[in-house]
Order: structure tokens, then C-alpha cells, then sequence
């Protein structure tokens, strides 16, 4: 344990461990009573935490802040050392995230330190000004994929930020909306393929979603999800995560997670599943995570506009108020959604030479780009 450093009524220490395993048996109790106090999003349920931790191979760093010895917000960063130039050793620290394609492709959003409700600015400003004051702890420290609101402010001038990563996201407003009144919220042209869809879908028998049922049902859908996924990425050039081994254990961890909230749904006709929604659910909002969709003969029936505008009425009726589509400027998400926001990955580090050049290459590099 390091000492600890105040800033107003705040103490903050940090702590590592060799392997992010070996956290979890410490964390898990200090992660959850503080949850149960924050004001967070899905990606910061102990749920999906645990499940990211069991496939991390890196060293963590646990920074904490405690207030009148309460535990008020705990930031996990995976430690690197990368070489910049190939010869220069570049410690960095990545909020939640392991800093590989491999890890990430897991893709973390509202990514954040866990903090509790009425004190989060504070307390997420104070984690960050304690990281960047031990010199011995980072150079380059990365948060997100993150709203702005989640981004530290810091008036140091010896402190750079960039962004590696910008998207905007989309969110539907759920809350006391019926199948009809979301219809009635999209535009003529959403609207008939929507209604075009169901008519053509009714004519091989009942259409409607629903949500795997028990344990051995999750398993089933997850396998199919698993193909559909495949055969439709595998060769595209984003490819499928379930090409990646560690895509597919950490989504296993994650379903079979006592409480997790993940919930699969099945847009079912004629009583036979036809595609499926991977949804993720805390208190107010759902998250669409990854859709699992045949190819379709009739290009006239658009299986996700339906599955997504049921799964919504669905969510609706059960007390939900946000329909988030999360990142990625798809049409459909715009199609069916109400609010854009934006998200960013940004990378916080200090001014130095190795900076200065890196940043000059990273110029040449685009105006290379420009150029051609």
C-alpha cells in the first residue's frame, strides 16, 4: 500500500497486484458495497468487472479514495510498457482496458472509475491528480471509450491529451412508450419498413420477442449468436470477436454470472428463434450490445428494425427509461433513435522530447495520409 495523498477531505493510495486475478478475491466486497452507492453504468457492475479481470494477464493498479474511511471511488488500471521508437520504455495505464486488440475487443463504453452518487467529480478528479503526481506510477494514462463528463480536467501545462478514438452514440427515451407510440416517434419512411416487416413475418406465423429462459436456454443462444456472428463478420473487415478466444471466454463468464443482467432475446416466429439481441440491463437503462442476424431473402423485411422496436415496447412495459444503441454511427440506430451523444478515448501524458517527436511523426504520418 502506498501513502496515501489528500486532497480536500479526499485520501487517495493506490496498490498493485502481479496479475489482475489476483485481485478479484480482495475486491469483490470493497467493488460491490461501493456500487450499491454509485450512480454507474452496466460496464461497472462487478458483473462485467470480475469477468474483464479473469482475462486480464497484466499487473493492476488499484487506486483508491477513501473519505472519513469510506471507500468513495476505486480506479483499476492494467500496467504496460511499451517501447516507443523501439528503444524508448513508455509506462502506461489504461482504465479498465488491458491496452491490446485482443483484450479490448471486449469493447468497454462509459468507461469510468467507480464512484459514489453526489461526490464523483471530485472524487474522479482527485484519482487522477494522484496518478499523475507520483512521476513513477505513468506516462501515458488512457481513459474510455467515455463520455466527457467522465474525462479529467487538468490545468497542469506539463499535461498533454489526444483523442485515439471519437464516436458518437444513440439513445431512444423508452420510458411509457407502447409499440404504437414508438412508431409513431420514427420517421414515415422507418415506420413502413417497420410495419412492412411484421406484415410480411405474420404471414409465416406469430412474431414476437422473447428472453431465454434458465440457464441451459442462455447456452443454446449464446452458441447461436456465436454463428450467426460469424458467418456474417468472420470475413468483413471488422471480423467477428468470436474468432477471438478471449472475446468468447469473457462473454461466457459474463452470462453465467450470478444477477449479471445480461439478457438475450430471441425475435421468435412461428415459435422458431430467428435472430437475437444481446442486451445489457442496469437499474433505468438497456444497452444493445451485439445483434445476431440471418441473411434475409426478401430485402422487403428488415428482421433487426422489428426485433430492436419490440425488444424497446418490451423494455418499456417492464419500467425501463433508455434504450441505449451505444457507439457506432450505424443508420439503423439513427434511424430508431431520439439522442446522439459522444464518446472518446483519449490519452493523458506528459510533456516531454520523446512527446514532442512522437507527436511531429504522427503529423507527417497524416499529412502523408492527405497528401495521397
Amino acid at each position: 500500500m502506498s501513502e496515501s495523498k489528500s486532497y480536500l477531505d479526499i485520501k487517495v493510495s493506490h496498490r498493485s497486484y502481479s496479475a489482475a486475478a489476483h485481485a478479484i478475491g480482495e475486491l469483490a466486497p470493497i467493488w460491490q458495497q461501493l456500487e450499491s452507492k454509485a450512480e454507474t453504468h452496466f460496464f461497472l457492475s462487478w458483473a462485467w468487472i470480475e469477468s474483464w479481470l479473469r482475462i486480464s494477464p497484466l499487473p493492476l493498479l488499484v487506486v483508491e479514495a477513501k473519505s472519513q474511511d469510506q471507500t468513495v471511488g476505486i480506479g483499476l488500471f492494467s500496467q504496460r510498457v511499451t517501447k516507443k521508437f523501439g528503444l524508448i520504455p513508455i509506462r502506461q495505464l489504461w482504465l479498465n482496458r488491458c491496452g491490446d486488440g485482443r483484450h479490448d475487443q471486449i469493447w468497454i463504453e462509459y468507461n469510468d472509475c467507480l464512484l459514489r452518487r453526489g461526490e464523483a467529480p471530485l472524487t474522479r478528479q482527485a484519482i487522477y491528480q494522484y496518478i499523475f503526481q507520483h512521476e513513477n506510477l505513468c506516462d501515458e494514462l488512457y481513459i474510455g471509450l467515455t463520455i466527457d463528463s467522465a474525462l479529467p480536467i487538468f490545468c497542469d501545462s506539463n499535461l498533454n491529451c489526444r483523442t485515439l478514438i471519437e464516436s458518437f452514440g444513440f439513445t431512444k427515451n423508452i420510458e411509457q412508450c407502447s409499440q404504437d407510440t414508438l412508431l409513431s416517434d420514427f420517421s414515415s419512411n422507418t415506420r413502413k419498413q417497420i410495419k412492412r416487416s411484421v406484415k410480411l413475418l405474420g404471414e409465416k406465423g406469430k412474431v414476437e420477442i422473447r428472453p431465454a429462459q434458465g440457464e441451459h436456454q442462455k447456452e443454446l443462444w449464446f452458441e447461436q449468436i456465436k454463428s450467426l456472428h460469424l458467418q456474417k463478420w468472420r470475413d468483413s473487415q471488422w471480423g467477428s470477436g468470436f474468432d477471438n478466444a478471449l472475446f468468447h471466454d469473457f462473454h461466457q463468464k459474463l452470462i453465467r454470472s450470478k444477477g449479471s443482467g445480461v439478457e438475450l432475446l430471441a425475435l421468435v416466429i412461428d415459435k422458431e428463434p430467428t435472430c437475437f439481441l444481446y442486451n445489457l440491463l442496469d437499474e433505468n437503462s438497456v444497452y444493445f450490445y451485439l445483434s445476431a442476424i440471418p441473411p434475409e431473402r426478401d430485402n422487403r423485411i428488415k428482421l433487426g428494425l422489428v426485433a430492436h422496436t419490440l425488444a424497446m415496447a418490451r423494455y418499456a412495459q417492464q419500467g425501463f427509461k433508455c434504450y441505449d444503441f451505444l457507439a457506432g454511427e450505424n443508420r439503423y440506430k439513427q434511424s430508431l433513435s431520439d439522442t446522439r451523444y459522444s464518446m472518446r478515448l483519449a490519452c493523458y501524458h506528459r510533456r516531454s522530447f520523446t512527446a514532442k517527436i512522437e507527436g511531429l511523426l504522427r503529423h507527417i504520418k497524416s499529412w502523408g495520409k492527405r497528401s495521397n
